[in-house]
């Protein structure tokens, strides 16, 4: 699900780049860097999301190690959370 939500945010940047994103870019990060943060980001939260409607999904969690290779330069993300429910607790979405 993680994987799918990302691949579905880069499919769709690439192809408008005038998209509107869903969190604030962070200035001191590359497009190339916010890009994958956003992206990200958007996982959690569809995992946060589905495991509040879906029973089968309570308490899981997300966990990514993300490379991303441009010709200048290479970009590593990773991102673990606890249990959903946790996230819950503390009143947190990403």
């Amino acid at each position: 699900m993680a994987a799918e939500t990302i691949g579905e945010f880069y499919q769709r940047t690439r192809e408008d780049e005038e998209a509107t994103w869903p969190y604030k870019m962070d200035r001191s990060l590359s497009y190339i860097e916010n890009r994958l943060v956003c992206g990200i980001k958007l996982a959690n939260l569809r995992i946060f999301e589905t495991s509040n409607r879906d029973l089968r999904y309570k308490g899981m969690g997300t966990t990514i190690v993300s490379t991303l290779v441009s010709a200048t330069r290479s970009t590593s993300a990773t991102s673990a959370t606890r249990a959903c429910t946790a996230c819950a607790k503390a009143g947190s979405r990403s």
